[in-house]
């Protein structure tokens, strides 16, 4: 599972507070940002037969942040035989339309 790129630390703290002899308290839980999606760039790519794309993934965390998720990412083709795609996101179109 990915985790956000903010290395903050994660558990519970007290917080309290106070207003001249008064107080309250809470106890804040931290945990860790998981990722929420990832957008693939660019959106609607159009390349010609033979020729290569590269395809960039971004992750964004239940934090907001954001990580490139490029070359971690598992890169799958929907139609193996129209285009592949290697480990770091380069579409090759496979060359086998008719001329």
């Amino acid at each position: 599972m990915a985790t956000s790129p903010n290395n903050g630390s994660i558990g519970n703290t007290t917080i309290t507070a106070t207003s001249g002899t008064v107080s309250g308290t809470t106890v804040l839980t931290v945990t860790a940002a998981v990722l929420s999606s990832i957008a693939v760039t660019p959106t609607t790519p159009s390349i010609a037969d033979g020729t290569t794309v590269q395809l960039t993934a971004t992750g964004t965390y239940s934090d907001q942040t954001t990580q490139n998720l490029t070359n971690s990412a598992t890169w799958t083709p929907g139609t193996p035989a129209v285009a592949s795609v290697n480990g770091t996101g380069l579409a090759t179109a496979q060359g086998t339309a008719p001329r």
